[in-house]
């Protein structure tokens, strides 16, 4: 299976590898294509400050397509279908980042350029008050910049599925306990 990689810019960066056992291929920050949000501009430092921040979303510069390879004993069709995951890397730990929507999944049929939206976690230190009102301001140095390492590809192959509705499922040792049941400190 090959993952073929369109830049759209001249000086987008390719994907890479650091180690070829690596799972995921790393994509780097081409531009600031939003910061959305709500903010007024500080008149002594120009600074943008939010009352209220949605997201940060980054530009890859990039278009991918997993190959598709002809199985016909596929069940779809006769084509294998790949499709992509966009997850985030282990650096986000480093920042005041996170994933917004946690992983992205790529559907085949999508060929636009890869985004990323990030959410931007405010710090005490990053809060200010003006006229009584409290404003986040963005720490540059703890959100991804230009040329960063902002996130990886995953490839997946697709399982076909057929969806059953019924009235009951099988008994399991779980069953129908919730979250943190299977620890050993459950109650």
């Amino acid at each position: 299976m090959k993952l073929k990689v369109k830049p759209l810019f001249e000086d987008s960066r390719l994907v890479t590898k650091a180690n070829p056992s690596d799972i995921g291929w790393v994509v780097y920050a081409h531009s600031i294509k939003e910061i959305k949000g709500n903010y007024i501009v500080d008149e002594a430092t120009g600074d943008h400050l939010y009352s209220e921040l949605d997201y940060i979303e980054y530009g890859t510069g990039l278009s991918i397509q997993p190959e598709q390879e002809i199985n016909f004993s596929s069940p779809f069709g006769g084509i294998t279908k790949y499709f992509s995951f966009l997850a985030p890397r282990s650096s986000l730990s480093k920042y005041k980042l996170s994933q917004a929507n946690s992983i992205g999944v790529i559907d085949v049929g999508y060929n636009g350029e890869l985004l990323i939206r990030h959410r931007y976690e405010f710090n005490p230190c990053d809060l200010v008050i003006r006229d009584g009102l409290i404003y986040g301001r963005i720490n540059t140095k703890k959100i991804y910049k230009i040329g960063d390492a902002i996130g990886q590809i995953l490839i997946m192959e697709q399982v076909p599925v057929d969806v059953e509705f019924v009235n009951t499922l099988d008994d399991t040792d779980r069953g129908d306990k919730g979250h943190g049941s299977s620890g050993n400190n459950s109650k």
